[in-house]
């Protein structure tokens, strides 16, 4: 290592006010006096160039003085020196191991000092090191590249105690020549290797604990939003809790649980602000509901009518479109989403994103980081609600506040619409809430003001216009033949077949030319309202369902080919296809319930999602009567049987 004097230290580090600095908070008096009077001695020297003056104002000799200045210009691994700290006393500048000569040899090795040899003992043998390391990264396992369900430290021992005597070496060399074989260094060496090595903290500690060696260490990512809705955040969360639907059968009225209820709300990550959400009560969340979340962002809000007691909205709680005057939408420039099956529908990544006139950009596989703001809204609502429920499930599986969440929610008949209820209320509350983040400042508050026409940075972003083959939002746009007949003495007004439902209008009906022509229909599936459009562009208009039984309720696309499906399997018939759908869920319902009284009934999930969507409740089922005994005459003993002949 160079020895620096005064005339040979660089330009670049004689200004000591450009050293990294120290701390002298936490020094005694002692400490502090001494690391005074070497500074002064330092800076005289670097200021004067006289050595002696130098020591004479710091009380040490001269070679002191040059010692600890060596000390402070000692440069580390990353190119920098070490500045002020090298003036504290025991304290190691280096990282360079310690290395010795010879390695302890004999029987005897143990008796004798053995410090830094086992890492000259790895320096002299590479091929044992990479050995070792390939232990520790498949945690010890003695299967080649195959990762240990559970890795421990004896089994990485013994795989670099197998390497040592493969490679020749004998009960006279290091380190078998010791009473522990190392094992207490190849234990100390792994510890250490693990925490460095990502592949190893996956072994180990587990995928997660991996992706988070990448989180916290300093480095910030280019800031996107830059103002309000440049780029928002959407995922799909799984309540932590349970609820159920009240069934009444022929005993009466009944809690059968269902299916934890599925959220997807949209956040705007500038102002951490909840621009609406959807609500689904299924098993795995749908495109639908995702598409229908994106649609709510143009619907003003409404504050529900709550059924549960203890429940109510802040003042000033809502959402954007319904809160903020003025503003009728709200459309992102970008939106940012996981690798979940759902987000590669065709409804989100082509119709949603040229309807809303916004890009779609995926964030890489395990990498919630990437979506952190939506993911701490869900933290926020599982512990400020759902987990507060007495049906919760808990934060995780080892979590020993939950107790038996399925008989909780039957106890206390914690229905769908309460949970529905309980939803909106945080949602719409968290936006009338203070951040820390936001300076104490509440999202709806920041976005009101991002979106003030004086703001430098908004830009407004105005609506897709609706086309023939640009539909808006939620509406499928598919090419259905127009049918009819204008035969002699068989005359069918002209309509268009969806989903084996007749729909027609004032005008499409007088028009027997266009018998056979391809006509342009936009589906809204959440309600199944039609519009039907010629190719030349030529506008029928809204056409209305002349199926009889379909036009009384409202119902969703995926509803009516589910009962479509039932009814040409024979399991479905009456003349109002979607009340009688909903009694037979009902049914299946009570069946299940009844073999499983404390288990979660996927047709009670189904009957909760159609009473959701239809705005129906669960219909009544009375006991039905028991069929009349079949009374059969015994045949006399004195008849006796036939025998039939095979002809």
């Amino acid at each position: 290592m160079m020895s620096y004097t005064f005339k040979t230290v660089p330009l670049a580090w004689r200004d000591c006010d450009l050293w990294p600095k120290v701390s002298v908070e936490h020094m005694s008096p002692l400490e502090r006096d001494r690391f005074d009077r070497l500074a002064l001695a330092l800076r005289t020297y670097l200021r004067t160039g006289a050595l002696a003056e130098a020591a004479k104002a710091g009380q040490c000799s001269k070679q002191t003085v040059l010692d600890k200045l060596n000390r402070c210009l000692t440069v580390d691994d990353d190119g920098q020196i070490a500045g002020w700290r090298g003036l504290l006393p025991y304290v190691r500048l280096s990282q360079v191991p310690y290395r010795r000569r010879d390695l302890p040899s004999g029987a005897r090795a143990a008796e004798q000092g053995a410090t830094g040899a086992f890492e000259a003992f790895l320096n002299e043998r590479p091929e044992i090191r990479k050995r070792l390391h390939e232990a520790i990264r498949y945690g010890g396992s003695t299967r080649a590249k195959v990762r240990s369900r559970h890795p421990t430290l004896r089994s990485v021992f013994a795989a670099f105690k197998a390497a040592c005597q493969a490679a020749g070496l004998t009960s006279k060399d290091y380190p078998l020549n010791s009473r522990s074989m190392g094992r207490r260094s190849v234990e100390r060496y792994a510890v250490a290797f693990i925490t460095t090595d990502p592949s190893s903290v996956e072994t180990w500690f587990g995928a997660d604990a991996r992706d988070q060696m990448k989180l916290g260490t300093g480095k910030k990512r280019f800031p996107l939003a830059m103002a309000p809705l440049d780029l928002c955040g959407a995922d799909a969360h799984k309540l932590h809790c349970h609820g159920v639907v009240i069934v009444t059968g022929p005993a009466g009225p009944q809690p059968v649980v269902i299916e934890r209820l599925w959220i997807f709300p949209i956040v705007d990550f500038g102002s951490r602000c909840v621009l609406r959400y959807a609500a689904s009560i299924q098993k795995e969340i749908s495109a639908e509901t995702i598409e229908e979340a994106l649609a709510a962002c143009e619907v003003p809000w409404k504050p529900r009518e709550l059924v549960v007691k203890g429940h109510s909205y802040k003042p000033g709680a809502g959402f954007p479109v319904g809160c903020i005057d003025g503003l009728v939408h709200c459309r992102p420039c970008a939106l940012q989403i996981d690798n979940a099956a759902q987000h590669y529908a065709n409804k989100l990544i082509q119709s949603a994103r040229r309807a809303l006139g916004c890009s779609v950009t995926f964030g890489p596989i395990g990498g919630w980081w990437n979506n952190g703001f939506t993911e701490r809204l869900f933290k926020t609502l599982e512990m400020y609600g759902f987990q507060c429920e007495p049906s919760s499930t808990g934060s995780n599986p080892m979590d020993v506040h939950k107790s038996v969440p399925v008989k909780n929610a039957i106890r206390h008949a914690i229905t769908w619409e309460g949970l529905l209820d309980l939803i909106d209320v945080l949602l719409a509350n968290y936006n009338a809430t203070g951040h820390a983040a936001l300076g104490g400042q509440t999202p709806l508050a920041v976005l009101r003001r991002g979106l003030d026409a004086h703001s430098a940075t908004f830009v407004p972003r105005p609506p897709v216009p609706p086309t023939a083959q640009t539909p808006a939002l939620g509406v499928a746009v598919e090419r259905r033949p127009i049918r009819g007949c204008a035969k002699p003495g068989s005359l069918t007004p002209p309509y268009i077949r969806i989903d084996e439902v007749r729909y027609s209008c004032d005008t499409l009906s007088s028009r027997y030319d266009l018998i056979g022509v391809e006509a342009i229909t936009h589906i809204r599936e959440s309600d199944m309202t039609v519009w039907a459009y010629l190719p030349d562009g030529q506008a029928f208009g809204q056409l209305s369902c002349i199926t009889t039984g379909w036009s009384t309720h409202t119902h969703s696309r995926a509803m009516r080919k589910t009962i479509n499906a039932l009814i040409r399997h024979g399991r479905l018939a009456g003349d109002d296809p979607v009340v009688e759908y909903l009694a037979y869920l009902t049914r299946q319902a009570l069946e299940e319930v009844k073999a499983a009284p404390e288990r979660v009934s996927p047709a009670a999930t189904k009957l909760a999602e159609a009473s959701r969507v239809t705005g129906l409740k669960a219909p009544v089922l009375n006991a039905e009567p028991d069929a009349a005994p079949l009374l059969i005459r015994p045949v006399p003993g004195h008849i006796k049987r036939p025998t039939w002949r095979q002809t």
